[in-house]
């Protein structure tokens, strides 16, 4: 797959799809444009799986405005959803202002070999939502360029955000696993509950 755009007043939904992106790629949910991505829950149940088999694709970025809506529950199951190979799996670029703020709802999906898997800036994401992911990286080091052995830092990374409360009711945690710094918060206020770190790096 190729770069492309969602514009304002367009909706596009992928359920239960493989997206296999060329290096580089970026997906761009512009101001009024919409992105859900979830799994097919009829028999047999199919995940969507984002993923690159060359090098890392850029991600997936959401403007002032966009929405991005990624679910992967099914009853009886947790993170059914998988990205993979991102750059910034997921960024929501703020514009500053807290007004029309990306919103952002992620749950129940896996994040696996991602240089960072969800990055929010210069903006309030009280409309927002991170609940019940897991973010891991298989074998520490990536393995795609042009990051080939770069061990990741930190899982979430904010920069200049308000009002995010990453975590939710509920039992289902997020989970952080394996890495410098789960969640790393520059210049910015944030809530975390039922969240767990495991085997963080020193």
């Amino acid at each position: 797959i190729s770069s492309f755009t969602i514009s304002s007043s367009e909706t596009l939904t992928f359920t239960g799809c493989d997206l296999v992106f060329a290096p580089g790629v970026e997906v761009t949910v512009e101001n009024g444009g919409t992105l859900i991505i979830n799994a097919d829950v009829n028999t047999p149940i199919t995940p969507s799986h984002l993923f690159s088999c060359d090098g890392m694709w850029q991600g997936i970025t959401v403007k002032a405005g966009g929405i991005l809506n990624l679910d992967g529950y099914v009853s009886g199951t947790n993170n059914y959803c998988k990205i993979e190979n991102a750059v910034e799996a997921v960024y929501g670029n703020g514009n500053g202002a807290l007004l029309n703020a990306p919103e952002i709802n992620i749950n129940h999906l896996t994040f696996n070999n991602n240089l960072v898997p969800i990055k929010l800036s210069e903006d309030d994401f009280g409309s927002s939502v991170i609940t019940a992911n897991i973010f891991e990286c298989d074998g520490d080091y990536l393995t795609k360029s042009p990051h080939i052995g770069v061990y990741p830092q930190q899982h979430i990374l904010l920069e200049d955000v308000t009002g995010i409360h990453i975590g939710g009711s509920g039992n289902a945690l997020n989970s952080f696993y394996d890495i410098y710094v789960g969640i790393k918060a520059i210049r910015s206020s944030l809530l975390v509950t039922n969240s767990e770190f495991v085997n963080l790096k020193n």
